[in-house]
């Protein structure tokens, strides 16, 4: 054997085990959710663009109403502008894949790159699964707030769920005596909201949901100083407020003809 070299079993066995070189590799990456999330919502607008190239530039396709939060057709849309919508109630899996697409390039583009900047933060503060649960609950939050004000119009977006993160860290910055909107944070939330209410075919009901329902997350994962509340209540809490989320979607959920 040459000076310097070693024998590939002896390689094999200083390597530490499968799953301990995986939990290196999960510990080298702390946002790995926020970047998986940014993957789905990707994939999910190519797969829209690969079923009617439409999609790229905007335009409302049978793909976006199959997965939006009102099943219409898009034939019916075309001709009377608001298309029969089936019930949500049958169908509440459409209260979370409506916030995984997106209208358009810039759409997509925006909230992607929103997503990346807050997305990261907030994850390394709360830890991987506590953040995969904020952004679910935040998401079926702006899933109520489009069943509720909406009336079922075919809306989508990640940006319920962006706006529930907003929420998310506006309270944590308060609980720890930092007034968010002296900060960029806050700016940037009274810019998006300006735009909300200015901008014509933007969902209010999913921001104003998102936003809401976000903020009580917030509540729930950052407690006072004072306060002493396990690390399981926050999570359930958090859950608590994704399943009334859900509920509300489901009571809201009536026949659009």
């Amino acid at each position: 054997m040459a000076i310097g070299s070693q024998c590939p079993e002896c390689i094999k066995e200083s390597q530490p085990a499968i799953r301990e070189r995986a939990k290196m590799w999960s510990a080298s990456k702390p946002a790995l959710v926020s970047y998986i999330l940014i993957g789905i919502n990707v994939a999910v607008f190519l797969y829209l663009i690969v079923r009617d190239t439409s999609a790229l530039g905007g335009s409302l396709t049978q793909g976006h109403l199959d997965l939006s939060e009102a099943k219409c057709n898009i034939e019916s849309i075309n001709q009377r502008f608001v298309g029969p919508c089936t019930e949500l109630r049958s169908q509440l899996w459409r209260t979370v894949t409506s916030g995984f697409i997106h209208f358009g390039f810039i759409h997509i583009g925006f909230n992607m790159f929103a997503l990346f900047q807050i997305g990261p933060a907030l994850e390394r503060m709360v830890g991987r699964m506590r953040f995969t649960i904020l952004y679910f609950a935040a998401l079926l939050a702006g899933s109520a707030g489009v069943a509720l004000s909406d009336k079922f119009t075919p809306s989508g977006g990640a940006s319920g769920a962006i706006f529930g993160l907003f929420g998310v860290l506006a309270v944590a910055m308060w609980r720890r005596g930092i007034n968010p909107f002296s900060t960029s944070l806050g700016m940037v939330l009274i810019l998006n909201l300006v735009i909300t209410f200015t901008i014509a075919n933007i969902s209010i009901g999913a921001h104003i949901g998102g936003l809401i329902g976000g903020a009580l997350c917030g509540l729930m994962m950052f407690p006072s100083p004072t306060q002493k509340i396990p690390r399981w209540v926050s999570i359930a809490g958090t859950i608590a407020i994704a399943v009334i989320s859900l509920a509300v979607a489901y009571g809201a959920g009536t026949i659009v003809a």
